[in-house]
């Protein structure tokens, strides 16, 4: 028998309440707005937005590259083969291929590199970085999703079956809903950059199709209830269908690719700004906050380290104590606690020298992170009750927090969204994608293209919502 936590209930309840006014709302929509709906989804279907797509068409020739290097990064070495290698001599071919996967698994391992060492360090990809690394190159990001999603599959079977939990590996993102056993909580803000994420995906599958003089019927916003979720683009599936592979596949790939684009390019300006305002306005701010700030001291020192259903040691236990002044961490002179997780974050997942003090007495400290790269401390910095900061200051530094807190999850979300969609499922991108790509290499089953394209189908469905349901099996136990 299964027991839910409260808060488990509570979501439920919730979650019921939602579909209910959602399905009424939806309901008045369709009979009074006249839109497409199904259960509690509604789309609100224009033309007016199609203008644009064809002004933006002229841009001709880079949106080609965009989609085909869009194409590469979801598909590997087996999307170059297919764009480029068909035409060679064997022997070209084979050095293109073998080269190919070599280039983009050192360029996975420099994205590696680029996120703090997240797969290469990683709890679940730690141990297979190596392999992963090579099957990416071979077959791109939708390789990369689908073999992370076999992982924790078969994570979450053994641990069920030794009696442990585990986290979901796939879980609804609602911006500002705390969803039960999923580790990560969205801000209600970071609707904003969902939807600009969504948009700018769906933006481009309809520049690029009329780039390829595919028409687009309309384009409009999709409901969840009465929440938007995104937007949709919809060309003449007809004509798009006639048109020639290599045409298709730009389409379908143009999205994502976008998405791939607007993470790096994100990333950039993220830095960028980070520069010129921490040189604009890094000395009065810091003047500021170093008034603030008496000292540093450990809030929180945890004896386990709770992390998808599973206790974690906590190196810090019985060598930190709460009210200790953190003085120096990795040589470097603590001001504020930001320094702290900043020093941390320079050698993640190395051990960590400490300078701290209690009652007047220095001692240096020597830890190693746990498995989760993690230490089990907090710190916060104390108040210097005798300043307090201007009005100036708490609008500068609420508006800093929002604007980087909206440009980190238009990041984040440019990555998961592009990478997910690469995914062979019906549905998404990479659905479109992979029978293309793919039925040439079976053309030794003497099937016809149509029905080589409807069995890789299948088998990546099949395939696909075994792993999504096993997935999702923590979310509910």
């Amino acid at each position: 028998m299964v027991f839910l936590a409260n808060e488990v209930i509570d979501f439920y309840i919730l979650a019921l309440a939602f579909i209910a006014v959602s399905f009424v709302f939806t309901k008045l929509l369709k009979r009074y707005a006249k839109t497409d709906t199904f259960f509690i989804f509604s789309m609100f279907k224009t033309k007016k937005p199609l203008w644009v797509f064809d002004r933006l068409a002229v841009i001709g020739k880079p949106l080609d590259w965009l989609a085909e290097i869009g194409l590469v990064l979801g598909f590997g070495s087996i999307a170059v083969d297919y764009l480029y290698g068909r035409k060679r001599t064997g022997a070209e071919r084979i050095a293109l291929f073998a080269g190919s996967t070599i280039f983009l698994s050192l360029l996975f391992a420099a994205f590696d590199q680029l996120v703090g060492n997240s797969f290469s360090q990683g709890i679940f990809t730690k141990e297979l970085f190596y392999p992963i690394t090579v099957f990416v190159g071979l077959t791109g990001f939708a390789g990369f999703v689908l073999a992370t999603l076999g992982l924790n599959a078969v994570t979450i079977i053994f641990n069920y079956l030794s009696g442990q939990g585990s986290c979901p590996g796939v879980a609804p993102v609602l911006p500002g809903v705390d969803v039960p056993n999923v580790p990560i909580s969205v801000p209600l803000y970071a609707w904003i950059p969902l939807l600009a994420v969504v948009f700018l995906h769906e933006m481009m599958h309809g520049i690029v199709a009329r780039k390829e003089k595919i028409g687009v019927k309309s384009t409009g916003i999709l409901l969840l209830g009465f929440i938007p979720i995104g937007g949709f683009v919809e060309p003449d599936e007809e004509q798009l269908q006639k048109s020639d592979e290599l045409k298709q596949l730009r389409v379908y790939a143009a999205g994502v690719a976008t998405n791939i684009f607007a993470f790096l390019g994100t990333f950039a300006f993220i830095f960028a700004l980070g520069l010129v305002i921490s040189t604009i306005f890094g000395p009065w701010a810091l003047g500021i906050l170093g008034s603030s700030v008496k000292e540093v001291q450990i809030n929180e020192v945890r004896e386990k380290i709770p992390f998808c259903k599973k206790d974690y040691s906590s190196p810090s236990f019985g060598v930190l104590e709460k009210g200790m002044v953190v003085k120096e961490v990795n040589g470097q002179e603590i001001k504020f606690a930001s320094d702290v997780t900043a020093a941390i974050a320079e050698q993640r997942h190395q051990p960590v020298k400490m300078l701290v003090e209690q009652n007047g007495k220095k001692s240096e400290i020597k830890m190693s992170p746990n498995e989760l790269g993690l230490f089990g401390f907090g710190v916060k910095n104390v108040p210097n009750e005798g300043y307090k900061p201007p009005v100036e200051y708490e609008i500068y530094s609420f508006a800093v927090t929002i604007l980087f807190g909206l440009l980190n999850w238009f990041l984040w979300f440019n990555l998961f969204l592009g990478m997910m969609n690469y995914l062979p499922f019906p549905a998404l991108d990479g659905g479109r994608i992979a029978p293309i790509i793919f039925s040439p290499y079976l053309a030794f089953l003497g099937k016809s293209k149509a029905e080589t394209q409807k069995l890789i189908m299948k088998v990546f469905f099949s395939l696909i919502l075994a792993l999504f349901l096993i997935n999702a099996l923590p979310l509910f136990f």
